[in-house]
């Protein structure tokens, strides 16, 4: 990989490889205080540049108020933060007659794709919901086992004298 782009490699990925280079740099570990990871907020930005006449990788924090642009030829500026809009397709009718229930309003059908941001979210959730049925699963068998081991109420008396 160049040390310039990270090509196709996924940003977790690129971030891992600067992250061991920095330990490399700094003969073998990069200490952090606890703190100061902690005063980090959750959207907190950063830049990673290069600059050619070093032949460094620069890594900047950018303030809260910060926006990052490019240009992408002749077309407009865009902001690669910007979600992306739902893309909008056209599907012609279909030949054969509709259902009597379906009742368009043109002559075309229109639908929606989601945005990988929904798509994350749904994901997310089908985990977190097996996750809890499986918990709910080991935590009803760890009872039926407990409810197993449980000593039967004894009926005979515990053979003190007073």
């Amino acid at each position: 990989m160049p040390a310039h782009s990270r090509g196709s490699e996924s940003v977790e990925s690129y971030l891992t490889r600067v992250l061991a280079a920095l330990c490399r740099q700094s003969n073998g570990e990069v200490r952090l205080k606890g703190a100061t990871l902690d005063s980090v907020p959750g959207d907190e930005k950063i830049s990673v540049d290069w600059d050619s006449a070093q032949q460094e990788l620069v890594i900047r924090a950018i303030t809260p108020y910060g926006e990052v642009y490019y240009v992408n030829g002749a077309l407009a500026w865009k902001n690669p933060e910007a979600p992306p809009k739902p893309t909008v397709v056209t599907i012609p009718a279909p030949q054969n007659p509709p259902p009597q229930n379906f009742q368009p309003h043109d002559d075309k059908v229109r639908a929606t794709t989601l945005d990988t941001e929904r798509l994350v979210e749904l994901e997310n959730k089908m985990v977190k919901d097996r996750i809890l049925a499986r918990i709910r699963r080991d935590a009803e068998e760890t009872q039926r086992e407990m409810e197993n081991l449980a000593p039967a109420p004894s009926s005979t008396a515990s053979g003190r004298t007073s």
